[in-house]
């Protein structure tokens, strides 16, 4: 990991979550999110950077929309020139490295992530009991 690489990452981490309203809803950011993003990590310290990508690509039986963090790390790289703005996946984007430029697209995915899972203290936490009156209120309101 490179610290300078993280501090310079985590701005533009906190103002690309904030911006995105499949993470950040009433103004809080769900605290499944947040284990979700430490589970990235974890998944690509462990295995490899490519499985971790696909695994966190899909929903599966995830509460979270995980692969919106996936946006979120692509949207940071992006944003500092570490990836081209044509890529549209996080996967596409590794999966055109080639084997010499995987060690640094690792570092700087890892990077992104860290800054990530740091800027999301920057937000208030939802609650669960919190999250479930918002959806039964938003149910009653589309039900009428």
């Amino acid at each position: 990991m490179n610290r300078i690489l993280i501090e310079q990452y985590i701005p533009t981490a906190y103002k690309v979550l904030k911006n995105n309203p499949e993470i950040y809803v009433n103004e809080k950011i769900s605290g499944t999110l947040k284990g979700n993003i430490a589970s990235f990590g974890a998944a690509i310290q462990m295995g490899n950077l490519l499985s971790a990508v696909a695994f966190f690509s899909q929903q599966g039986g995830a509460a979270e929309k995980r692969q919106e963090l996936l946006h979120v790390i692509l949207d940071i790289l992006k944003e500092h020139g570490d990836a081209p703005g044509t890529c549209t996946t996080l996967f596409d984007y590794i999966c055109d490295m080639g084997e010499r430029e995987m060690p640094k697209a690792k570092q700087l995915v890892v990077c992104a992530a860290v800054a990530v899972k740091l800027a999301m203290n920057l937000f208030e936490p939802e609650k669960k009991a919190e999250k479930s009156r918002i959806k039964v209120r938003t149910e009653e309101a589309e039900g009428e």
